[in-house]
Order: C-alpha cells, then structure tokens, then sequence
C-alpha cells in the first residue's frame, strides 16, 4: 500500500512528481556541457544566473516586486534583524 502513495501521478519523465514538475531532465539538458564551455567560470555564471531568475520569478508569483524584496533585504541586513 505505502509503494502506491509513492507513485508519480504526474505524466512525463522523471522518477518523482517533482522531477516531472520542474522537468528537470529538460532542463539539465539545456546546460552547455563542460568539455564546450568557452571559459572555466562559465558553469559558475550560468548556475548562478538561474537561480537568480528563479528567485525573480519565486517573487513574481508571489506579487512581490524584484527591487522591493532587495530593498528589504538590504535594509534587514544593514539594521541587523533577519526574517
């Protein structure tokens, strides 16, 4: 019974509801592949290019503005007070 709960429900590839969700198999697939990279740094920009554009888009979804959240972050931060 516990093994039916653990089923994707989901359709498409991936093991999980949550690799079939963020299809991350497609997205693994659009990074450049290390041997094609044209400088060492590259992989370093681009993982942290997409984690950026993901917190942007987290913020989006959740109504909240890009430069408004950085402000408040910023703010925490110089004040000392966290959350």
């Amino acid at each position: 019974m516990s093994n039916e709960l653990h089923k994707p429900v989901l359709e498409g590839k991936g093991a999980t509801d949550y690799e079939r969700y963020l299809r991350t198999d497609e997205l693994l697939s659009l990074q450049t592949a290390t041997e094609d990279l044209s400088h060492p740094d590259e992989f370093t920009f681009q993982v942290v290019h997409q984690r950026r554009s993901g917190t942007r888009q987290r913020f989006g979804f959740a109504g909240i503005s890009f430069p408004a959240a950085r402000y408040a972050q910023d703010r925490r931060r110089v004040s000392g007070t966290t959350g």
